[in-house]
């Protein structure tokens, strides 16, 4: 189901003019189950990111059980990605600082951080990319950093929901599902 009204909002926080600080994010926030990944997802689609991110996208997906290693082997495959070779890195922030300095020498990429749970798992993504922007799914809202800009993503309308439930059923009635 379309969500316009955050939509343009997202588009709109990372396609905005000029260089962000290195480790400000655009943050999704709310309940499990709301659509804060599939807006993401939308958001990669769109014209106007591709345009402002040349360097690409790197999508990274956590959830609450990834930690320690296991994060800096995700974070390693991000920077396999940018250069070909996957670092022998195991601690989260070493690997982190390898792939920020990775997209430091890259043209603007979009680093998509989903299902983040706890800062610790946010903040090896916040060294180097000069010229990245990050944006983060996030059910926890104090794990985005004070200065981000984060939209709530939370219930539909009742268009919107009644559009997610009989999208596609036949044969039901013009004014749909109340």
């Amino acid at each position: 189901v379309e969500r316009p009204e955050l939509g343009s909002r997202l588009v709109g926080a990372l396609c905005a003019p000029g260089r962000s600080d290195v480790g400000l994010t655009t943050g999704l926030r709310g309940a499990g189950g709301f659509g804060k990944t599939k807006l993401a997802t939308w958001m990669t689609h769109q014209p106007e990111i591709e345009k402002r991110y040349p360097g690409g996208l790197l999508w990274v997906t956590l959830g609450q059980e990834v930690h320690g290693s296991d994060l800096a082997e995700r974070i390693n495959d991000l920077a396999y990605l940018l250069d070909g070779r996957r670092p022998a890195i195991s601690e989260p922030d070493l690997a982190g600082a390898e792939l920020g300095r990775l997209l430091d020498q890259q043209a603007p990429v979009l680093v998509v951080i989903d299902d983040v749970w706890e800062e610790s798992q946010l903040r090896p993504f916040r060294y180097g990319g000069r010229d990245c922007k990050r944006l983060v799914t996030t059910r926890i809202p104090d794990v985005l950093p004070t200065r981000s800009f984060s939209i709530l993503v939370d219930e539909m309308s009742a268009s919107q929901a009644g559009e997610l439930v009989s999208g596609g059923v036949d044969g039901l009635p013009e004014r749909g599902i109340e």
